[in-house]
């Protein structure tokens, strides 16, 4: 069922409604369950930017965009400690954040 809830050969598995620990190319990602839930949002609109907003709608308290910013920081830091490459993440100015994931880099199978 995995398979169906992520495009084929995307390296990220991540399962929110029953907090499992998120992996990216097979490793344990270690994140706050607010970081996990934007992890969440931008990988299921892969390819579109999902606003600020958008994005205030998964934090619960501190809806203010340093705050966003604050998480994608922490998302991308636990990222690049199992892929030091990982540049999944693309900041859109003024507007939000666009999940790319593996574009360009990745090894599909």
């Amino acid at each position: 069922a995995q398979a169906a809830a992520a495009p084929a050969g995307d390296a990220l598995v991540l399962d929110p409604l029953w907090q499992r620990t998120p992996t990216w190319r097979g490793e344990r990602i270690n994140l706050p369950l607010t970081a996990q839930r934007i992890l969440a949002t931008l990988h299921q609109r892969s390819g579109e930017v999902v606003s600020y907003d958008e994005l205030f709608e998964v934090v619960k308290s501190g809806r203010n965009r340093d705050n966003v910013r604050k998480h994608v920081s922490t998302i991308r830091e636990a990222l690049r400690e199992v892929d030091p490459g990982f540049e999944g993440i693309e900041n859109v100015p003024m507007r939000g954040f666009r999940w790319v994931g593996q574009a360009g880099a990745a090894v599909r199978t």
